[in-house]
């Protein structure tokens, strides 16, 4: 990994016109190269966006403002507040690993390292922690108990503080919300005789007063016009690579394409082009054919909607107001982001959600089996290399490397098997719920796994068994297992540096851009290359919480 780092360092060292370097050594920068793609934030390129950060044209330039830009005091009125928030959470793991991790390091450590009453045959981590401490009644397993509350103390007054933090960003942010989000209400499980726009807007100006609602809309089920609307997209895709490729025609020859219905050549461009006007005016047809059918109570309609009102006031009243004398009906809610809403998903059918539901339960618990066996499987075998005779020359690589480099491929494909199940067989408005689901459900999987890693070993269903006939034991089984199988998790920490240095060059992105690029050009690559993978970027902290939590 060190050999890596200054490659790395220099790969991603930002774009600047000094004179100090000569025009090449400029151009193999990576960032002047694609400044579009790595520092697009820190350009004029991203214009009211722009991250107002100075980055000095030295090889660590780049350093000391990336570690302060998480503490800019306007940040999220730039990038917002969950994009502020996320990068505040590493400046919160850090502060935690300060004050907890350094006193541990250079006091707890050496003491554990001198004692010296464990097995003999320990490794040299092993011996760094308490199983050098052997099973001997020393009065330092009194202190590391101590210890242990004193972290307590600590992570929690901590967190606590980034709680009060949060909550002053959080009514500034909803202060400033925009109309007319900032004047929405977000209602579900509206009753079937309220379901389209005129009997919902009747319903709450009941409720209220004419005066205060402003307008009321429910979300309809468009699936021909979506696809309509799919179909137009694509003909844009070809219209746009037609244009671009005949740009790049340095003879002024013309992109062809033959037409289905005649069999003849014609123009790309210029047919793309008719065809997608063509469609519009289809699109538009098949829009007004929507609201028309809309007038009507039910069909189109669902039982969600949106109510818009004249002020802040008249949401706080219908917020706190009781629509109807059952608590189930006309559920409200602050709406998410207008980008954000998974409107798919509103309009699933209520009647069979329940079903849904469940197989999506049984879809998780399966998971949690399917991967109980193979992370033992990996275990199990990063252990078995350790004892090859023949591999005694690479035993410290393969024990560092092998198992937690396998461990954390596998386990990177949980967050897109876990989002495929949310959005398949639960309700999920928004890509916020999405991300929250992720994150609970992430978050516990690795804490279960990490904990009960050391007591599930080979042959997890014999272990249940045999914990479930005695409870009691579990908290002493994992006392008495769990430091065997830490070094395994402390690798896997360190590699995960690995994945945050590829991840600051956004090699995906930056592979797709260069893809997209050479097909529709500049402007159009870099909308199509964005954004990164949203399910592996939101629970990448999780992660790291879950296992270094376990490890402390």
């Amino acid at each position: 990994m060190l050999l890596i780092l200054p490659l790395v360092v220099r790969i991603i060292q930002p774009p600047d016109d000094d004179a100090r370097l000569p025009p090449r050594g400029r151009r193999r920068i990576f960032r002047h190269l694609f400044p579009e793609i790595v520092t697009f934030y820190t350009t004029n390129m991203a214009g009211k966006n722009r991250v107002p950060v100075s980055v000095p044209p030295s090889i660590f330039g780049w350093v000391k403002p990336t570690a302060s830009i998480s503490r800019l005091k306007d940040l999220w009125k730039i990038i917002g507040l969950d994009q502020t928030m996320a990068l505040q959470f590493p400046d919160l793991c850090l502060k935690i690993c300060l004050y907890v991790a350094a006193p541990m390091i250079f006091i707890t450590v050496p003491v554990n390292y001198f004692v010296d009453e464990g097995s003999d045959d320990l490794d040299f981590l092993s011996q760094l922690g308490t199983a050098n401490l052997g099973q001997s009644d020393s009065y330092l397993w009194w202190a590391h108990a101590g210890i242990v509350w004193i972290v307590v103390a600590i992570v929690c007054r901590l967190i606590s503080d980034a709680e009060v933090a949060f909550v002053e960003k959080r009514f500034a942010w909803m202060k400033a919300l925009p109309e007319p989000r900032a004047t929405t209400l977000m209602v579900e499980n509206i009753p079937a005789e309220y379901q389209s726009d005129a009997k919902l807007l009747e319903i709450f100006a009941e409720t209220l007063s004419e005066d205060e609602v402003k307008s009321a809309h429910t979300v309809k089920v468009v699936r021909t016009l979506k696809k309509l609307v799919a179909k137009s997209d694509g003909l844009a895709n070809k219209r746009k690579k037609a244009t671009f490729k005949n740009k790049q025609e340095e003879g002024g020859e013309r992109e062809l394409v033959m037409e289905t219905r005649t069999g003849e050549s014609r123009d790309a461009e210029t047919y793309f082009g008719e065809e997608e006007r063509k469609l519009d005016e289809q699109i538009q047809a098949e829009r007004q054919k929507v609201l028309r059918e809309a007038e009507r109570v039910g069909g189109v309609n669902t039982s969600t909607g949106f109510v818009t009102f004249r002020s802040q006031s008249s949401v706080a009243a219908a917020y706190s107001a009781r629509v109807t004398k059952r608590t189930d009906e006309f559920v409200m809610s602050f709406p998410p982001d207008p980008e954000h809403v998974h409107y798919d998903n509103l309009c699933k059918d209520p009647d069979r959600q329940e079903f849904y539901t469940f197989l999506g339960y049984g879809a998780i618990f399966f998971i949690f089996f399917f991967f109980l066996f193979v992370i033992t499987s990996i275990v199990t075998f990063s252990g078995w290399l350790q004892t090859l005779d023949e591999l005694a020359w690479a035993k410290g690589i393969l024990q560092a490397v092998a198992g937690p480099l396998v461990y954390q491929t596998v386990v990177g494909f949980l967050p897109t098997i876990f989002r495929l199940i949310f959005e398949t067989f639960w309700v999920c408005p928004s890509e916020p719920y999405v991300q929250g689901l992720l994150y609970r459900w992430y978050f516990w999987f690795l804490y279960v796994f990490v904990l009960f890693m050391s007591v599930i070993g080979s042959n997890p269903i014999l272990t249940a068994q045999a914990l479930a006939k005695a409870p009691e034991s579990i908290p002493t089984v994992i006392a008495d297992k769990l430091p065997n199988v830490s070094n395994f998790y402390v690798s896997l920490i360190i590699l995960q540096v690995s994945t945050h240095l590829l991840n600051m060059v956004r090699h995906v992105p930056l592979m797709k851009y260069l893809g997209f690029r050479a097909v529709y050009g500049k402007k159009d690559g870099k909308k199509m290359a964005e954004p990164e993978d949203q399910a592996w970027w939101r629970t990448t902290g999780s992660a790291l919480v879950a296992h270094a939590g376990s490890t402390q």
